[in-house]
């Protein structure tokens, strides 16, 4: 009885850890999701305002805040894809669905489809 008390709890801890700890996927959807409301607010900026253009003064700042986000992700990315390159030679570049971080991509869908980043929240 005594052993069954025991692996139960080794059980529930090791989940109770496993829930705890975060994992590099969850890390990468969350900075996604920032740069998804981000470009969405840039979007409707663009919008609003009728830009065309990147050169207006007003954009750097959601360039920049996309951008922190952007190079969080790709340098993640890289970490991981090199510790799997150490173990596998043969190891696939990994981006967990999302794909890797182009700000010029995000712009350019901001300007041909702003309501795009709306059902991506």
């Amino acid at each position: 009885m005594e052993y069954l008390i025991l692996v139960i709890l080794v059980i529930l801890t090791a989940v109770w850890i496993q829930k705890k700890t975060f994992l590099w996927e969850t890390v990468i959807k969350h900075l996604w999701k920032g740069v998804y409301i981000y470009a969405d607010q840039m979007a409707s900026h663009m919008k609003q305002f009728n830009i065309s253009g990147f050169d207006k003064l007003s954009m750097q700042g959601f360039k920049s805040q996309i951008d922190l986000r952007g190079n969080l992700i790709n340098s993640i990315l890289d970490f991981i894809n090199a510790l799997e390159l150490e173990e596998n030679i043969n190891a696939k570049e990994e981006t967990f669905g999302y794909g890797r971080y182009k700000f010029e991509t995000i712009l350019m869908m901001a300007k041909t489809h702003p309501s795009s980043f709306e059902k991506l929240k």
